[in-house]
């Protein structure tokens, strides 16, 4: 499961500039603006019904049903990523690989650490956690 979720991280973090990219190559001016508010938009929204819909299959049906309909949805969000026409490349950007394993290594951080909330604590350090500043959880 945490490779599991590491992978996802690495893609998240590895998605989101890609899309930047499209973006700013096929919209301009009012569309580039509109597009870019979109896509603000569907990732704040999906995380969101993401963690509710699962929340609930978990909590009322099973959490195997919850996962398995996560990994049909990635696997059709694989599929139709297929579909998809080449962009025509540009010499001129480049993308920054430090940046985008920064970027990774910080979803992964945060997922693991908000994974480990129960047992490490939210305010104050239970023996669980890895380390604690002046008796603080570092979430804090």
């Amino acid at each position: 499961m945490l490779a599991a979720q590491a992978l996802a991280g690495f893609a998240g973090a590895a998605l989101r500039p890609t899309l930047v990219v499209l973006i700013a190559g096929h919209y301009h001016g009012r569309q580039q603006s509109e597009a870019f508010g979109w896509l603000g938009a569907a990732r704040a929204t999906a995380g969101v019904l993401a963690f509710v819909i699962i929340g609930i299959l978990e909590r009322f049906v099973s959490w195997r049903i919850a996962f398995g309909l996560l990994a049909v949805v990635a696997g059709a969000t694989l599929a139709l990523s297929a579909t998809l026409r080449a962009s025509p490349r540009r010499e001129s950007v480049r993308i920054d690989g430090v940046g985008v394993l920064l970027s990774a290594a910080a979803v992964i951080v945060f997922t693991f650490g908000l994974n480990s909330l129960g047992s490490w604590g939210a305010w104050r350090v239970r023996p669980a956690a890895p380390l604690g500043v002046l008796g603080l959880s570092p979430r804090r």
